[in-house]
């Protein structure tokens, strides 16, 4: 079987984003291409906060130019951006966070988890297989560095001009604000639609300035990069440059490292105006969470034997207990371990799954729907 490119990457995203949200009490959005992956709900944060969440292997994410429009939710947004009044729609892209997003301040950032495994798409071919994955330190960035990072990467790839670049984006996104969408469909084919971001940039520019060889980190960040020669590469610090060139507020940036689960750590990068929401009531929420995704890493790390128990007729992508209805599956599960695995995919405790209404106690495996 062949897979797309977004059926493959779905899987480990839609992991990164139910991992964070519980790390980090957020709401999982379900609006795709309109909203970002996680908003805060329920005046958890102040100001609001939003998390476009990016995963992947080398601690790398892939951004796609329809996420740049995210941070464009209020009118000041869109003041800031184009320098005039919005025109008069009623909701700039609505979805399920824009009406209470739109009556208060929200801070915007794009989050880079890396990945600590080395499995394949194909071998999350079973139901709950998802429970395999491992996740390791994230990195946190405005969204304008993710916006300047988009245009650097997008004019070196076409040898055209960084403002060349910036001018694009700012129409596409105004086109999106205006249409009350992503365009999707009519971007999918152009490969300059999706940008990497790379947290081994966004590291040096973290430690302020130093050499990025291994021998210029401490042994707590080494710890984070244990096959790795050299953190910044070439390209990488031509990005680095272009990206001080054009976004000359980055030196205002606040530096925060947080303790996150099983010794990971997070590097943010923090506008002055976000560092109390970050430094210290983001930083609370962590350390309030970090024991319980411990715990439930353990869970995964010992539930992964049931899934021997599972034997499939035919090979697919079945993330999260997805099972569709023209494979043949033999579960070989009891009632209790179905449910335990599906919990353990939306990364619940036991407690926590009473509560979610993801999580109706199954009758029967074929009672299992993708979330």
């Amino acid at each position: 079987m062949k897979y797309g490119y977004k059926h493959k990457t779905g899987i480990f995203g839609t992991d990164a984003e139910r991992y964070n949200a519980q790390l980090f009490l957020m709401y999982k959005n379900p609006n795709g291409t309109r909203r970002p992956d996680l908003v805060s709900i329920n005046g958890r944060f102040k100001p609001k906060l939003s998390l476009e969440v990016k995963s992947g292997r080398s601690y790398k994410g892939v951004m796609a130019n329809y996420q740049l429009h995210y941070a464009v939710t209020t009118d000041q947004d869109y003041i800031d951006l184009f320098d005039k009044n919005p025109p008069e729609i009623s909701c700039l892209l609505p979805g399920f966070d824009s009406d209470p997003l739109s009556k208060s301040n929200v801070a915007y950032y794009y989050n880079v988890i890396n990945r600590n495994d080395e499995l394949m798409a194909k071998d999350l071919n079973k139901p709950f297989s998802t429970i395999k994955l491992r996740w390791g330190s994230q990195f946190l960035v405005p969204h304008e560095f993710g916006f300047y990072n988009f245009a650097i990467n997008r004019a070196r790839r076409l040898g055209e001009s960084v403002e060349e670049s910036i001018e694009y984006l700012k129409e596409m996104i105004r086109e999106d604000v205006i249409e009350g969408g992503s365009n999707y469909e009519k971007r999918k084919d152009d490969c300059q639609s999706w940008q990497d971001l790379h947290g081994r940039d966004i590291l040096p520019i973290f430690l302020g300035g130093r050499k990025s060889g291994r021998r210029d980190l401490g042994s707590d960040i080494l710890a984070d990069f244990p096959n790795t020669k050299k953190i910044l590469t070439r390209d990488g610090k031509e990005r680095i440059k272009l990206i001080h060139e054009y976004y000359p507020e980055l030196e205002d940036l606040r530096r925060i490292l947080i303790p996150a689960p099983n010794n990971t750590r997070i590097y943010a990068l923090v506008k002055r105006e976000d560092y109390n929401l970050i430094n210290t009531q983001f930083r609370a929420v962590v350390q309030e969470r970090t024991p319980i995704i411990e715990e439930l890493t353990r869970e995964r790390e010992k539930a992964e034997s049931l899934l021997d128990k599972i034997k499939i007729g035919s090979y697919g992508l079945y993330e999260s207990g997805d099972i569709p209805k023209e494979t043949t599956i033999d579960f070989n599960l009891s009632r209790e371990e179905t449910w335990k695995l599906k919990r353990l995919c939306l990364w619940l405790t036991e407690e926590e799954s009473k509560l979610s209404e993801d999580m109706p106690l199954p009758v029967k495996p074929d009672d299992l729907v993708p979330i």
